[in-house]
């Protein structure tokens, strides 16, 4: 894990300081607990360690019962006795109060060394003062964000004990027989949640996207077998190069599953996704870019991963009868498919000419509200 802007700030305070270990603590009812740690060498103290609050210098500092700077706690009237001092080692010790934005102590902000040093003066501690107001605030945007995602795991705990993402299965259509070759899993959530796509965003936010994602796959293959043609489900980039991705579909149907790569997070190496997915292909798993044509991302992956499908964006699709820019995108698609041997699939169809219109440009296969009517073929197709 990479460190925070509050570990290189007390890294910054230490040496400057010259003093071994530099910390940032934060009273918890009746605990002082370690929150961030910066040292030389093997620190005696660890994030998330604590001491009852009132038996540390932190708790003595921030009640004016001792001083800031203390240039050698082994020969201090009140500190030498305390038991803190022998168990961490203290000897040299500055420290200041970080306080809320009502004024009440958040926690301090300390640096110690096993070693004296009488040279201390109180100006050390105006550097550690000069600092508090800003790691405080940084304290506090990080605190929060721990808040939320606390929230957000909970929701999603409890979204596991309802079942999780609720799977819909929507036909994809050829366009010369109208015969359904497969069918596309489109989560929804049960009420009380947001949309699928906004809790995906928050889930991936949260560090919880990819076993979000995961349980909404596992929710949508348990009917692969009764399914026309193939089922496609949806993952993103993240999901795929996550170490539990090979792992789930290591044990799954292949021969009779797609997965559409979405747009949501970008790729920063495009050789690592096509590692992954490279012995699933060579074992019969098809692989289509989704939302080509609504923007960058879907293009480059378009490129760089040579998928066996192509899904034009609902966005391109709709109203595409009266736009010609989108005909001729559409058509160069279809050429390009064509050379790569690709099928492009024309996603959220919703009316007689977008139909017609699609037809007339080359487009073998489609899906959307049209297309998912009752009087579509659902005969099955070969996988």
């Amino acid at each position: 894990m990479s460190a925070s802007r509050i570990d290189l700030l007390l890294d910054v305070v230490r040496r400057q300081l010259g003093m071994d270990v530099a910390f940032l603590s934060r009273f918890e009812d009746d605990a002082r607990v370690f929150r961030n740690v910066s040292s030389s060498s093997e620190a005696p103290i660890a994030v998330g360690q604590s001491h009852p609050v009132t038996e540390t210098y932190c708790h003595l500092m921030t009640q004016g019962l001792v001083e800031a700077v203390i240039p050698d706690a082994t020969l201090h009237p009140v500190l030498a006795e305390l038991p803190v001092t022998a168990e961490l080692g203290i000897a040299a010790y500055i420290g200041v109060p970080v306080r809320r934005h009502d004024g009440s102590v958040y926690g301090t902000l300390c640096a110690f060394s096993p070693a004296a040093d009488h040279d201390l003066r109180e100006r050390d501690a105006a550097v550690l003062s000069g600092l508090a107001d800003v790691i405080y605030e940084l304290a506090h945007e990080e605190d929060r964000l721990d808040d939320e995602r606390r929230r957000q795991v909970e929701r999603f705990t409890a979204l596991q004990g309802q079942g999780g993402p609720l799977p819909r299965y929507e036909p994809v259509c050829t366009l010369d027989r109208m015969q359904v070759i497969g069918s596309e899993a489109k989560c929804t959530l049960p009420e009380g949640f947001p949309s699928y796509e906004a809790w995906l965003t928050t889930a991936h936010a949260h560090g919880f996207g990819v076993e979000f994602e995961l349980l909404a796959v596992r929710n949508a293959v348990g009917v692969v077998d009764l399914m026309p043609g193939f089922l496609s489900v949806n993952v993103s980039p993240a999901t795929i190069t996550s170490d539990a991705f090979t792992e789930s579909f290591a044990s799954l149907p292949l021969t009779s599953l797609m997965i559409e790569i979405t747009e949501h997070d970008p790729v920063t190496d495009y050789e690592a996704v096509q590692a992954v997915l490279a012995p699933l292909r060579a074992a019969g798993l098809r692989v289509a870019v989704d939302h080509a044509g609504a923007g960058h991302a879907g293009m480059r992956h378009v490129l760089q991963l040579v998928p066996d499908y192509i899904k034009l964006d609902a966005g391109l699709t709709g109203g595409i009868d009266r736009h010609f820019p989108s005909q001729a995108f559409v058509a160069s698609m279809v050429t390009f498919a064509k050379k790569t041997a690709a099928v492009v699939i024309a996603d959220g169809v919703e009316t007689d000419a977008e139909l017609h219109c699609l037809r007339a440009l080359g487009v073998q296969v489609a899906q959307g509200p049209l297309l998912s009517e009752p009087n579509v073929t659902r005969t099955r197709a070969s996988t």
